[in-house]
Formats: structure tokens, C-alpha cells, sequence
């Protein structure tokens, strides 16, 4: 079996963070390997123990997820990034493709739609 998808949850909301971390413990092709509160400390965390993935909330002071995702990208290794939201429109769906986002999702399709796009960006590693 290959090795899970390291993943960095991201999310100014630690009920979330802690609900979807324990959604996410229930899969063996992934493993939460880190938390950060903002894009200031997803950006820390990046730089000192890369994930294969960003799990990142559009909303949060600060540093929002649209300019984390561009310096995220602008690493010499970028991990892939999806952006999870409340505000799932096509408006922010453009803007997170625009600054290369790997994906956008709204925080009520993660049971539904998280693992097929997760699978779709590292197919080795996430099948079933």
C-alpha cells in the first residue's frame, strides 16, 4: 500500500479543524499531519515539514486563503492546495483557480466530493 497523502489543515476555526481532522482519521490513504490556525502559520509549517496537500479555509484574518495559496505556489516545492469554504460560489471559484489553487470545495461537500478530488491529484496514493 503506498504511503498516505500528508495533509496540513488550515482553518481559523478549531471546531472545523478538529471535526474534519476526525473525518479524515477514518481514511488510511490520508494522514493529518499538521494544524495551523492561519495562513501565517500554514506558510511556517509548509516551509519547515512540507505535506503533499493544503487543506485550506478561504476565510480567515489575516492572511486569507487566496494569498496563501499564492505564496504557497510560489515555493520552489508547492504542495497542492484545496480551498474549503462556506462561500461555495463560482465567483470565489474563479479566484481560487486564478491564484492555483489544485482545487476549490464548499465546507458542505467534503463527505461528498473531498476523496474523488483528493484522488484525482494524487491517484497512486489515495485509491481506495
Amino acid at each position: 500500500m503506498p504511503a498516505p497523502v500528508k495533509i496540513l489543515l488550515v482553518d481559523d476555526h478549531a471546531d472545523f479543524m478538529e471535526t474534519l481532522a476526525f473525518y479524515l482519521a477514518k481514511f488510511p490513504q490520508v494522514k493529518v499531519m499538521a494544524k495551523a490556525a492561519s495562513g501565517e502559520e500554514a506558510l511556517r509549517r509548509v516551509k519547515a515539514k512540507p505535506p503533499d496537500l493544503v487543506l485550506l479555509d478561504l476565510m480567515m484574518p489575516g492572511l486569507n486563503g487566496l494569498d496563501t495559496v499564492r505564496q504557497l505556489k510560489s515555493l520552489s516545492k508547492p504542495p497542492r492546495v484545496i480551498i474549503l469554504t462556506l462561500f461555495n460560489n463560482a465567483e470565489y471559484g474563479a479566484k481560487a483557480c486564478e491564484t492555483g489553487a489544485d482545487g476549490f470545495l464548499g465546507k458542505s461537500e467534503i463527505t461528498t466530493k473531498l476523496f474523488p478530488l483528493i484522488h484525482s491529484l494524487f491517484p497512486e496514493q489515495a485509491a481506495s
